[in-house]
């Protein structure tokens, strides 16, 4: 009995330096990681623990490569993230190391292209962070293995087009942002199985025009935002399916004319931000028939005068704010929407 006793101590001692040592023989900063997640030094930390963490935090640590050696036996890892550094690639293989990743965050690396495989080692990720980094080129699947992402950040980033088949399969996006970059062109169709996006983000780019049909399929779309660009034309009917539209980007454009019916249809709309734009005159009929309408912002403009049925009351709704300062308006068009808007406008 008593030999058997030892021969025990014996392994639990193995396994422990054993164990223990693999840990501490990773990186200085997956050491210092792995010390601040569990409380305890490296020598006490099992590869068994690491197999069970859920969750852990690498960003703002300065780290400039990722070594596949310091992410072995992190299976049941669920949220990553890196953001913060000074990454410059991402292995081809480090991703399979993660086959239960649900989220990662990536952002504010010096990352210029993703993965030959994209994500296709990450099946369950739900929530996808590159923005911030050097990303010019998208492959168009990047993301074809990813029907679970919901959110997807690609902002800040230098990306010039948006390919036709890049988010064919992801029909669980709700946040799709891909504001300041310098896309210019986005190819008709590239939106066409985004049935469930509420947010489209794509301000501070260098689009110059929307195309028809390009949102026709965005029937859940709540908040979209076209901001800083350089849009000169719209179609009149481009919302004309985005029926849920609450929110509406357009400010910081050279549009000089906003067709009739662009809003038609869109009963739950709240805010239309139309500011800084280079409008003239407004057509009549342009803000009609949105009963949730709360704000319009038309401030930075170059209108000169009104048709005496804009702001109707009956015709418009009489609750919602205007916002006209800065407009070369004359006084007589001031004062008839005074008269209308009593205290709910501005010039």
């Amino acid at each position: 009995m008593s030999m058997r006793l030892y021969f025990l101590a014996l392994c639990c001692l193995f396994s422990s330096v054993v164990f223990g040592s693999s840990i501490c023989r990773r990186s200085p900063f997956m050491v210092e990681a792995l010390e601040t997640t569990f409380q305890t030094i490296c020598a006490d930390i099992s590869l068994d623990d690491i197999g069970k963490l859920k969750s852990l935090n690498l960003s703002n640590i300065s780290l400039e490569r990722v070594d596949i050696d310091d992410f072995l036996g992190f299976t049941s890892l669920e949220s990553l993230d890196i953001s913060g550094n000074n990454i410059k690639e991402l292995p081809e293989s480090f991703l399979s190391l993660f086959p239960n990743l649900k989220e990662l965050q990536a952002r504010s690396n010096i990352l210029s292209a993703l993965p030959v495989t994209g994500f296709s080692k990450n099946r369950k990720l739900e929530w996808l962070d590159l923005g911030q980094n050097k990303l010019v080129l998208l492959r168009e699947d990047a993301f074809s293995k990813n029907r679970s992402l919901r959110a997807l950040d690609l902002g800040q980033n230098y990306i010039e087009k948006i390919p036709r088949q890049i988010f064919s399969n992801n029909s669980s996006l709700r946040s799709l942002s891909l504001g300041a970059n310098k896309i210019s062109l986005i190819e008709l169709g590239a939106f066409d199985s985004l049935v469930n996006l509420r947010n489209l983000s794509m301000y501070s780019n260098e689009l110059r025009y929307l195309s028809v049909g390009q949102f026709d399929n965005l029937e859940s779309l709540e908040e979209i935002s076209f901001s800083l660009n350089r849009i000169t034309w719209i179609p009149g009917d481009v919302f004309k399916n985005c029926t849920r539209l609450k929110r509406i980007y357009l400010g910081g454009n050279p549009l000089r004319f906003l067709p009739m019916g662009l809003f038609k249809g869109l009963f739950l709309v709240e805010e239309i931000f139309l500011n800084y734009l280079e409008i003239v005159d407004l057509n009549k009929s342009l803000f009609h028939g949105l009963p949730n309408i709360k704000s319009i912002l038309l401030n930075d403009n170059k209108i000169k005068n009104l048709h005496e049925d804009t702001f109707k009351p009956g015709l418009f709704n009489e609750k919602a704010f205007v916002n006209m300062v800065r407009n070369p308006l004359d006084n007589k068009y001031k004062d008839l929407v005074r008269a209308q808007l009593i205290e709910r406008v501005s010039f």
